[in-house]
């Protein structure tokens, strides 16, 4: 699969975040990707939950590299 739409929300508050992300993934098509990139040590355990609670796009993975999530 190949990333659709990248979304930086590094530095925003959780419901900024949350927020930024819906806005952008109703943006998609079913089965495209979209990649967050967060700088919140967090993200690996809420970022499952923002995306149930989110109800229109399914979580796959998360993966830190070089500080970001």
């Amino acid at each position: 699969m190949e990333v659709k739409k990248v979304v930086d929300v590094r530095g925003l508050n959780p419901k900024e975040r949350q927020k930024i992300v819906m806005e952008e993934s109703k943006k998609l098509e079913t089965g495209e990707i979209i990649e967050v990139i967060s700088d919140d040590e967090r993200m690996p355990k809420f970022a499952p939950k923002i995306a149930e609670a989110m109800g229109n796009i399914e979580f796959i993975n998360v993966k830190k590299e070089n500080g970001l999530y």
